[in-house]
């Protein structure tokens, strides 16, 4: 389905706690799913507590119209996900790939925000589950539970 020439699509936070290994970070599978394509790969192993966190306290200032735009970085490799707010519940996203050589956008759609932030918190919170069981307890999970707070605080006010 498109709109104004932009493919509208779900936004899709994938994390897979079981295969979670704690070292300095707790590190584990972390992608995302959007119109049909994983990102940066299905699988794709990253620091999914340190990200989830951050990814989630550069939304704050869109949740809250004082920006219209907020990048989501992947910590491992140049991939990272961009917002840009086309209005309330429609954000266009794209997932980019910022290797010097490429600096390609890969995908760009039509995401419903609220999806979006749903899938986020749910991913986050399972996470939090997880580390809280394992007592991965560290800095990046007292922050990745802070912003999860916030978030709600701020999503659903």
């Amino acid at each position: 389905m498109e709109s104004q020439g932009l493919l509208e699509a779900a936004l899709a936070v994938h994390v897979t706690p079981d295969a979670f290994v704690k070292r300095r970070l707790v590190s584990g599978p972390i992608w995302l799913e959007m119109a049909g394509e994983f990102f940066p790969s299905k699988g794709w192993i990253d620091f999914p507590v340190a990200i989830l966190g951050f990814w989630l306290s550069n939304l704050h200032p869109v949740i809250l119209a004082q920006s219209r735009t907020c990048e989501c970085p992947f910590m491992d490799g140049p991939f990272e996900f961009d917002i840009h707010v086309k209005d309330d519940r429609v954000w266009t996203v794209t997932l980019l790939d910022r290797d010097a050589a490429r600096n390609d956008a890969l995908v760009t759609a039509l995401v419903d925000s609220h999806s979006l932030i749903t899938s986020l918190l749910s991913s986050a919170e399972t996470v939090v589950e997880v580390c809280r069981q394992e007592q991965w307890i560290d800095r990046d999970l007292v922050e990745l539970e802070a912003e999860i707070v916030e978030t709600k605080r701020v999503f659903l006010s």
